[in-house]
């Protein structure tokens, strides 16, 4: 397979580099000709399927030292996938987004012990509609169709509004904005936030009070209730944060504290679950792998996103499991040419 197609492929399938009309036409164009094409096609498509119902299962396990590692795999996409696979062997010559199936805007992406206030579990993969959603304990992550990434804590309540925004009522939110969903917008009833491309965590308390904090990039808050609609917002970057209340109309300065986002944040850089050693470390600008110092745990980070490795590379875990040392010719492999996020 060239590299060309495999780009293709990977932009196709991959929610941190969306591919452009151009470029999925040319996919398709190559599928109806090629049958290695379709093949590789194929295959991708089944890795990312089972790459998902193997992520969706087992997420409480309670293992020493476990963490999961996730490569998010975008539904809409993989809709497309096989609905492909299904025109390709049937009717040659129809066009892929034909058969697609039209998909709700938000999309249940990963959960951890996530319930409704009905006591009904939520389940990974299924469809949100507009309207009022209660996470009454645990985590859900939510994919919504433009590439925005927002993680919900329970106990919470909101309300989907469409693609580009929903109102927390109560609770905490970490959203990851690529910059297909700029300009994504979370309300309450102190604060207007406007995603400027960046990571922010939102939370609301019972008497409306809400802290905004940046992780990275910029977001814009303003007050719902001010009198001056043309007044500017609050730009708030990285490092800092904002509180606001619903009885004031001003947006004031806080210390830049994470701790009540430590548990909403790794869903949303891919880790499900740890336990036992293993760590993830608090979001924010101030953290630098080599000064960091921690005697007591294993420490987990968010690296580097949508890469493409040009050799094989040997890691210590691919898949959920126990971490332990190895010897390195025990160590797994990730062959070369994939796309990865570490």
């Amino acid at each position: 397979m060239t590299d060309e197609m495999q780009e293709l492929i990977d932009k196709a399938l991959n929610e941190t580099e969306t591919a452009t009309e151009d470029e999925l036409r040319a996919l398709e164009d190559r599928l109806l000709c090629d049958a290695q094409a379709r093949d590789n096609y194929l295959n991708a498509v089944n890795v990312h399927a089972s790459l998902r119902r193997r992520f969706s299962s087992g997420v409480e396990s309670q293992l020493s030292g476990n963490v999961t590692p996730v490569r998010s795999v975008s539904r809409r996409r993989l809709a497309i996938g096989l609905a492909t696979a299904a025109c390709l062997a049937l009717i040659v010559g129809i066009s892929v987004r034909s058969f697609s199936i039209p998909q709700s805007p938000v999309i249940v992406a990963q959960v951890v012990g996530a319930y409704r206030d009905t006591g009904i579990a939520y389940t990974t993969g299924e469809s949100v509609e507009p309207g009022p959603m209660v996470v009454s304990k645990g985590l859900v992550r939510l994919d919504f169709s433009n590439g925005a990434r927002v993680t919900v804590e329970g106990p919470a309540r909101l309300e989907l509004i469409d693609e580009k925004r929903l109102v927390l009522h109560r609770g905490v939110v970490t959203a990851t904005i690529p910059e297909s969903a700029i300009g994504f917008v979370i309300d309450t009833a102190a604060a207007h936030v406007v995603d400027l491309g960046t990571s922010f965590g939102v939370s609301v308390n019972d008497s409306g009070l809400t802290d905004v904090c940046v992780f990275e990039g910029e977001v814009a808050v303003s007050s719902p209730r001010t009198n001056r609609p043309d007044a500017p917002p609050h730009l708030l970057r990285e490092g800092h944060a904002v509180r606001a209340s619903k009885d004031s109309t001003s947006i004031d300065s806080v210390a830049y504290e994470t701790s009540r986002f430590e548990n909403a944040w790794p869903v949303n850089s891919g880790v499900l679950q740890t336990t036992g050693s293993m760590r993830f470390v608090s979001p924010g600008p101030d953290f630098h792998p080599g000064n960091y110092e921690d005697n007591e745990h294993i420490v987990v980070f968010p690296e580097r996103k949508g890469i493409i490795s040009s050799e094989t590379i040997r890691v210590d875990m691919i898949d959920p499991s126990e971490y332990a040392k190895s010897h390195y010719r025990d160590k797994p492999e990730l062959p070369s040419g994939q796309r990865l996020t570490s």
